[in-house]
């Protein structure tokens, strides 16, 4: 396997494995407002989050992480929640805010991998190529589970299994209480 294709599947797993729930749990805050229809926008969003994340992955290989890992872990459930409740309360938002908070938001999750991908970089040759394979993997990631969440919701409300705005109280509630529980977890104090 090429080194442009061992760096795009590990960018798959790292959003991919169900372990590291966090990126699932943000992706599914951050396109809860969202419906298939708006696939432009939610490309939009996501891409955002993959900037933000790409930004700290390329500032951790270059040997540059600002915050300490027990900081990062607390900032990582913090921003699902900040999310979740931004959402809730104002629906899809301004753009303009959405796109600033959701790269803010992917700087701080990519910091938690910055560390791991620094190792791994040791045996690249160069940095850029695995940087951007990486990132690539993280992208179509997330668009692949962004869209399989969204086909899951336009199912049980178009099937009248449940209302969208129930089933949206449903999601927000799991979503608070699982980053209550992790910021319980990794509580800084």
């Amino acid at each position: 396997m090429s080194e442009f294709n061992t760096f795009f599947q590990i960018g798959l797993d790292h959003i991919l494995d169900i372990g590291a729930y966090d990126h699932l749990l943000f992706i599914v805050s951050l396109l809860i407002v969202y419906r298939l229809k708006d696939f432009t926008e939610i490309i939009k969003v996501l891409t955002a989050f993959t900037l933000g994340h790409a930004i700290s992955v390329a500032a951790g290989a270059l040997r540059f992480t600002p915050l300490s890992e027990a900081w990062v872990e607390f900032l990582i459930p913090l921003s699902i929640l900040i999310m979740a409740i931004y959402h809730m309360i104002w629906g899809k938002g301004r753009r303009a805010v959405v796109y600033v908070i959701t790269t803010l938001f992917g700087i701080i999750h990519g910091l938690a991998y910055a560390r791991e991908f620094l190792v791994m970089m040791q045996d690249a040759g160069e940095i850029l190529m695995p940087l951007l394979a990486f990132n690539l993997g993280v992208e179509v990631a997330q668009i692949g589970i962004g869209l399989l969440f969204l086909v899951l919701m336009e199912l049980l409300t178009r099937a009248t299994i449940v209302e969208r705005k129930a089933l949206h109280m449903f999601i927000f509630g799991v979503i608070m209480t699982l980053s209550i529980q992790l910021l319980i977890a990794h509580a800084i104090w």
